[in-house]
């Protein structure tokens, strides 16, 4: 695919397995105790032996469609992954196969547009069955500028302090920060340019600190009005706790940006 502008994206994707999770940061999070956020859901790996298959999270924005990274499902076939729906609890929930699956990358392929930078990581799946007695969330209308020091909340099962994939989904408030500081600060820690499009990325931060980690990523970052904002990228530089550096940051795809693939996306039946 030919690209309008080949820019170097500051790359800080990882997908973490149980298998070879490291130990994440973070306070001012917390377990949930009850279904609070039922559009969450776990997508887990068929051919994992552990119990728990978790590896990434997304939001169901429809009845038959959950909303992620493409990272999550990058070189998977869809008989590899299941989604669990309705639980807080990843030993719980009622699994659902996958019947398709589809990237910004091949929609912009298939309806000949050129894409405008090198990294989009996002994907809409198409779930095998209907999911039933759950209200899917919806994605905020508000641009990404309006969103300047609002707060949020990410949601997902990211490695915990122990290093392991926890059993209740964990969640954060956060500050959507304006896309200067974040560069400003991402530059502090990296000590090198980076260049990161304010249409393409949302980035949050808390106080003292928040990030998400490896199984939070695909999940969503959403409003009060539980309204997806983003979806949830990388913490940014990953290779840095925040105990030794404070500046490190949440990235995010902004569903501002996407609306138009995702929208389309929907009409997969």
């Amino acid at each position: 695919m030919r690209h309008t502008f080949n820019i170097l994206l500051l790359q800080c994707l990882l997908i973490y397995k149980l298998s070879h999770a490291e130990p994440s940061v973070g306070v001012n999070v917390q377990q949930l105790k009850e279904n609070k956020y039922p559009f969450v859901v776990s997508i887990g790996d068929n051919r994992d032996p552990d119990q728990i298959k978790h590896f990434c999270t997304g939001a169901l924005i429809s009845n038959r469609h959950v909303l992620t990274s493409e990272h999550c499902v990058e070189d998977l076939e869809y008989k590899d992954i299941h989604v669990l729906v309705g639980s807080f609890d990843l030993l719980k929930g009622q699994k659902i196969g996958i019947k398709s699956w589809l990237t910004y990358d091949d929609w912009a392929d298939k309806n000949g547009y050129t894409s405008e930078f090198a990294n989009n990581d996002i994907a809409v799946l198409t779930l095998s069955t209907e999911v039933k007695g759950i209200n899917p969330a919806v994605l905020s209308n508000l641009k990404n500028f309006k969103l300047k020091n609002t707060e949020a909340i990410v949601a997902g099962w990211g490695v915990s302090n122990s290093g392991d994939i926890p059993r209740f989904m964990q969640t954060a408030r956060v500050r959507v920060v304006p896309s200067a500081e974040c560069i400003e600060r991402i530059q502090k820690v990296q000590g090198a340019r980076v260049i990161l499009p304010s249409k393409l990325y949302l980035c949050t931060a808390a106080t003292p600190y928040a990030l998400i980690q490896g199984g939070d990523s695909g999940g969503p970052l959403f409003n009060d009005k539980l309204e997806i904002i983003g979806v949830n990228d990388s913490s940014c530089p990953e290779k840095y706790r925040p105990e030794q550096q404070p500046d490190v940051m949440n990235v995010h795809a902004s569903v501002d940006y996407y609306r138009s693939f995702i929208n389309d996306a929907l009409k997969t039946a």
